[in-house]
């Protein structure tokens, strides 16, 4: 509560609970109950304080005695010492209220200073109910060990309590962004915005941020208030955090890093490490990211979502072996979690060993909480993709919209379909998949979300190519070149530019579909993520260069996406049909033997795949025919 109270002050700067937190973990403080002088002298040395408040309370019969003291740890002078008598837990509030100005006055401020500072009834900008304010205190607590789903178990109880406590919504929704639930995640924060008059003005212009930063088309509005925040509170590790976040999803990731350097200056905590690595892996700045991790392990604590984020580090750079190993760090500091799960089958997944990545992705769909079934059942989608089971895959993606709608999660369930109308696409069923991606795109639009419309439409454009109708591709392209352009990614031009470069190779201008595929693919990111989409932008690329007759410079292509990490998960059947038709160049260069070794792979790549794929048949003709 004092940290709310003296959090408002323009002339203070105060440690929040978050980093006050990991300061005291780090130190190994935080299950003390008492601080000596040396421990005072060793917070305020890594908060970079110059002073600590420090204190501690007891009940007498019905009333509550607080004890607090002021001092400057490193001279050791006492500047106040406060005892505040409180008749029972509902005049703790306003006993607050009366005593931060001494607090103030002991810090050097004016009696003008302290006339004129934000000073908002604490009451008033949390909550009246003590009952609520211990639930969203204990929330807090779990929610900065990242534990979301028991903070959010505690910010519901503190609502049921107080209806009207605003920062317990912003919480609940910033605790359900964490955890990717979209739709529970805005509907708190819409609530928490109605309620932004019981707040301070440093909350405020958070939750109006926090508000905005769930749509692109109101990015503007969102930078505008987290730049307001931070115009009075610079190092606010929120503001920093969330301002990062906007740019980073705006893929300025020189922005976004210099942000969480602030932030992971002020507050070194697992979830702004774990951002800050991943700017920097987009970038292909593995080795930083990698001194990030390693540096917050040895450093600050042994944990084992950082151990994950290493272990996706190095599976980033196709260091399979070493990811191997700091999942099974992670696994041994933390059994329960299923961080160790998710990476392992990855790796097992993109090592091609396929069995033990099914293994391990059942494992969680065994021990795991339902919402965390949602990733094991993508984990599985993914893999069967590269085994060439399509109808295998389109299950699991049909148990992940049954789960979507169970969780009222309507952007899971588009994601899901969305990528049921890609299988359709790559099986040739045009008209069905066409279907799906309007359908798809009339949820995103509802959703506002430019970011998967954007996603969406190239595929509804090939799909017209696919079915002869270049004038609707056309259109489509015009469509999805004015989205890119009202947003404010620019970097998703690759989008634009690979529909018309598939265009152009539709109509046999391989020069500039060349051309457009070529920028479209300098737009990237780095692989980074599970997420990644380079076999797509290069199989579009290599595509056109295998038909412009260009084999050396098709087959470099094809062998870019055989080579791929995290860039082809999603992509499994691009990789595989890679090797076929890197098989097909070999012929038409008389490398028999290399001809020989790529259908061999496909075609044990696709060893159980579907019946029916007619590359398979085309393979195992050729291979006889050559053997």
């Amino acid at each position: 509560m004092l940290i709310t109270k003296l959090s408002q002050s323009k002339f203070i700067n105060v440690l929040s609970s978050d980093r006050i937190f990991g300061i005291l973990k780090k130190l190994n403080l935080d299950e003390s109950k008492k601080y000596s002088t040396d421990d005072l002298i060793k917070v305020a040395n890594e908060g970079g304080a110059s002073h600590t408040l420090s204190g501690s309370f007891m009940k007498a019969g019905e009333n509550i005695i607080i004890t607090l003291t002021l001092q400057q740890p490193h001279t050791g002078k006492v500047i106040s010492s406060m005892t505040v008598p409180c008749k029972g837990e509902a005049e703790i509030f306003p006993k607050l209220d009366e005593f931060t100005k001494e607090i103030k006055a002991g810090l050097n401020l004016s009696s003008e200073q302290i006339a004129s500072d934000f000073d908002k009834e604490v009451g008033k900008i949390t909550t009246s109910s003590p009952e609520a304010y211990k639930y969203y205190s204990e929330a807090r607590k779990y929610h900065l060990k990242n534990d979301y789903r028991e903070a959010i178990q505690l910010y519901d109880k503190a609502v049921a309590l107080d209806p009207e406590f605003a920062m317990a919504y912003r919480g609940m929704a910033a605790a359900y962004g964490n955890l990717g639930y979209v739709s529970k995640s805005r509907e708190y924060i819409q609530k928490a915005f109605k309620l932004s008059d019981r707040v301070s003005d440093r909350e405020r212009y958070l939750i109006q941020g926090q508000l905005y930063y769930q749509k692109e088309n109101t990015f503007g509005q969102a930078i505008e208030a987290f730049n307001k925040l931070l115009e009075l509170y610079p190092d606010d590790p929120m503001g920093n955090g969330y301002l990062g976040n906007i740019y980073d999803r705006l893929e300025e990731w020189d922005k976004a890093i210099e942000k969480f350097e602030i932030r992971t200056r002020i507050q070194k905590d697992v979830l702004g490490i774990g951002n800050l690595g991943g700017l920097y892996a987009a970038k292909g700045l593995y080795d930083k990211a990698g001194q990030i991790y390693e540096d917050y392990l040895k450093n600050i604590a042994d944990d084992a979502r950082v151990h994950s984020y290493l272990g996706w580090n190095y599976l980033s750079q196709g260091k399979c072996d070493l990811a191997f190993s700091e999942a099974d760090k992670a696994f041994l500091l933390d059994p329960k979690s299923m961080n160790s799960y998710y990476l392992k089958g990855d790796i097992f997944h993109l090592s091609g060993k396929f069995e033990e990545a099914e293994k391990e992705y059942l494992k969680i769909l065994e021990t795991g909480d339902k919402s965390d079934h949602l990733g094991a059942r993508w984990g599985l989608a993914a893999l069967y993709l590269t085994r060439g089971k399509f109808d295998r895959a389109r299950d699991e993606l049909k148990l992940v919209m049954g789960l979507a709608d169970e969780f009222k999660e309507k952007s899971m369930k588009l994601n899901a379909e969305f990528v049921l109308a890609y299988i359709d696409l790559r099986l040739g069923k045009f008209e069905k998949a066409l279907e799906e991606t309007e359908d798809s795109i009339k949820g995103w639009i509802e959703l506002e979300d430019l970011a998967v419309q954007r996603m969406a439409l190239p595929w509804k454009g090939v799909l017209y190519l696919e079915m002869g109708q270049v004038g609707e591709a056309q259109k489509t392209a015009v469509e999805l070149k004015d989205l890119i352009q009202k947003g404010l990614n620019k970097r998703a031009m690759r989008y634009s530019y690979w529909l018309e470069g598939m265009i152009d190779l539709k109509k046999a201008n391989f020069r500039r579909a060349i051309e457009s595929l070529n920028k479209a693919i300098s737009l990237l990111p780095s692989q980074s993520n599970p997420n990644d989409e380079h076999a797509f932008f290069y199989d579009g690329l290599a595509s056109a260069y295998y038909k412009a007759g260009n084999l050396e410079k098709a087959k470099a292509e094809y062998e870019k996406i055989t080579a791929l990490a995290t860039g082809r998960t999603f992509f499994g059947d691009i990789y595989a049909k890679s090797f076929y038709i890197l098989g097909k160049i070999a012929e038409q260069q008389r490398q028999k033997a290399r001809a020989v070794e790529h259908y061999q792979k496909f075609l044990d790549l696709w060893k159980e795949a579907d019946p029916g794929i007619p590359e398979i048949a085309d393979a195992r003709k050729r291979l006889s025919a050559l053997k």
